[in-house]
């Protein structure tokens, strides 16, 4: 969500976004609409949840995201970031969370 794009009903449009680099600091995030630099943001990734931040660069159809988290939420994304690029080269590396994931999308 670019925080001044707005629908014809007054609400924040939601943009479908890709994410092709990651740091516990900045994402480089393609995007359908650039934004200008120092624009705040929110975005939405799977893997990692939803995160705040601050366009820091621009180019044609990707933005540098400066992310803003507490040095608690910085940490679990390192570790995040270590665990996925181990599973990357290994497969065999496996979830180790006390409790699975739910496999359908409704909450109860």
């Amino acid at each position: 969500m670019l925080h001044r794009w707005y629908d014809p009903k007054g609400k924040l449009r939601t943009l479908a976004c890709r994410t092709t680099r990651v740091s516990p600091f900045r994402m480089i995030v393609d995007v359908p609409v650039v934004g200008r630099v120092g624009d705040r943001i929110t975005s939405y990734f799977g893997e990692f949840g939803e995160f705040e931040g601050s366009v820091s660069e621009t180019r044609h159809d990707r933005i540098l995201l400066k992310l803003e988290m507490t040095p608690e939420k910085r940490e679990w994304m390192a570790d995040k970031l270590t665990w996925l690029e181990k599973r990357q080269k290994d497969r065999s590396v496996l979830d180790a969370r006390k409790d699975a994931r739910p496999q359908d999308a409704h909450t109860r």
